[in-house]
């Protein structure tokens, strides 16, 4: 007899919680950011010695609040790579190329970073003149571009990164 309460009061709550999650929106406020984003373009130019980094982006955030901002963009190339081009331009020690913004992710909506900022640009070591060093920056730059990366986005609210990897298979993909 006992367990035939138990049952019922169980089937009970296989129910009504369900409805209660649906009914008071619980379900709508789990927030998810989805990133769009191709390989980055790092352009070498050897007339004015220096790097750019274009990284065209498109968000979409579901769930949260209404509004919510990112107040930055933070790329993390390949290591290794990365560490060899170190070798031509002068780039961030830490590894990691960040793009100083404010983005506003509507919810439920896409947002766009195209034309938001101008590319990060780092300038090239004094030491590099020669053809051939440009040549070979170039040809480590298209190499960093068909790496694998991680890409984060810095919430202004909180201070915290959401962090997606972004690898050849899944480049141009929601992720």
């Amino acid at each position: 007899m006992d367990w035939q309460i138990i049952a019922v009061i169980v089937g009970l709550l296989a129910i009504a919680v369900p409805l209660i999650i649906w009914g008071t929106g619980l379900w709508r406020r789990r927030e998810k950011a989805k990133i769009k984003v191709g390989p980055p373009d790092y352009r070498v130019d050897g007339v004015e010695p220096k790097i750019r980094v274009y990284l065209g982006i498109e968000f979409r955030r579901s769930g949260g609040n209404d509004f919510r901002y990112a107040r930055q963009v933070i790329l993390k190339p390949d290591q290794e790579i990365y560490g060899q081009l170190r070798q031509y331009f002068d780039l961030p020690s830490d590894g990691i190329i960040k793009i100083d913004t404010r983005i506003e992710l509507p919810r439920d909506k896409f947002a766009s970073s195209y034309d938001m900022w101008g590319p990060p640009t780092y300038k090239a070591l004094p030491n590099i003149q020669a053809v051939e060093d440009w040549d070979k920056a170039k040809q480590i730059a298209s190499q960093l571009e068909k790496k694998s990366y991680k890409i984060g986005l810095v919430w202004e609210d909180n201070g915290k990164i959401t962090w997606k990897t972004v690898s050849t298979k899944t480049s141009a993909r929601w992720v």
